[in-house]
């Protein structure tokens, strides 16, 4: 997923420019502006949100799925490979299931 910024009226021409030149330099890729409504006003408005989201743009919910597995498949190649400073997580106990969790949280929320 690429480097999301906020519309302002101090960026938007900014913005339109740059959306210009990358849709020349890849025109088979498709680029666009997404409307941002007023935040939720709670957890359960926020996840309906992104739950409709998901439904309206499968490649949108795709992306998340691959970040997710990309983090997963990191985890287990790199402590295979030994190229971490331990091994794999290990996704059969509570343990390591919370540590991939807590990971995936942070990968979408921070």
């Amino acid at each position: 997923m690429g480097e999301q910024e906020n519309l302002t009226e101090e960026n938007v021409e900014e913005l339109k420019a740059h959306l210009k030149r990358m849709q020349k330099d890849n025109p088979d890729l498709e680029y666009r502006f997404f409307k941002q409504q007023e935040g939720p006003t709670n957890v359960k408005e926020a996840r309906k949100i992104m739950a409709d989201s998901f439904k309206e743009d499968p490649d949108f919910r795709q992306g998340y799925v691959a970040n997710i597995a990309m983090l997963i498949y990191d985890d287990q190649m790199a402590g295979a490979e030994s190229r971490s400073n331990g091994p794999p997580t290990c996704l059969s106990t509570v343990e390591g299931c919370n540590s991939i969790a807590d990971r995936i949280l942070t990968l979408i929320f921070d």
